[in-house]
């Protein structure tokens, strides 16, 4: 038997690209393939966690919390503005007159008390209430005033507020014919209603 060489041995094969022998390639490590199978593993494993996570997240729907408007947060004024302390709406019609105007106790009631009587045609029902809501001069003024040119119209609504202070207030009162009739009034503690009635003064119809 011919003794083997240093190229002749397990290590070697032959039939490469010239015959010759050449010497055989070393197999992957064993520990090389575990821990690439691990990192395989683990890199499935994070790739389902997530994948997991991001269906989960989208099978939530997320509530939504309606914010309140600012319109819906204020409340909203009463029609027609505050109502006054003698139970009248003081409006925005009034000469001079503000939103929110209050009209003191007594003068809403003598102001519309005076148009009543003011457009009275018969003496003896006119001028005992005008004795009660009309200053002694402008009662007397009225009193000469010829039954036949007191106009034929009724009031429409309570008087409007204008200008309003503590013991002096302006009021407006519509009529039926469009027109309006504004009163100037001042406190009278010694009357029926506290307030009188001290100039009228009549407007042309809109």
């Amino acid at each position: 038997m011919s003794r083997r060489g240093d190229l002749d041995g397990p290590r070697l094969t032959y039939g490469g690209p010239t015959g010759s022998p050449v010497r055989e390639r070393r197999g992957v490590p064993t520990s090389t393939v575990v821990l690439l199978v691990v990192c395989a593993l683990l890199l499935v494993l994070v790739v389902a966690t997530v994948v997991r996570g991001r269906s989960a997240m989208s099978q939530v729907e997320p509530t939504a919390t309606p914010v309140p408007s600012a319109a819906s947060a204020s409340p909203s004024p009463p029609v027609g503005g505050a109502p006054s302390e003698t139970g009248a709406s003081p409006g925005s019609g009034g000469p001079g007159a503000e939103e929110g105007t209050v009209v003191p106790a007594g003068a809403s009631e003598a102001a519309a008390r005076f148009v009543t009587a003011w457009l009275d045609p018969n003496p003896k029902t006119r001028e005992p209430v005008l004795a009660e809501v009309a200053s002694a001069g402008l009662a007397e003024q009225l009193r000469a005033v010829d039954p036949a040119k007191i106009p034929k119209v009724k009031p429409v609504g309570a008087p409007m507020p204008g200008v309003v202070a503590e013991s002096a207030a302006t009021l407006q009162q519509q009529l039926s014919d469009r027109s309006s009739v504004t009163m100037e009034l001042v406190a009278e503690p010694d009357t029926p209603y506290g307030w009188v009635v001290y100039t009228v003064s009549p407007s042309a119809g809109g």
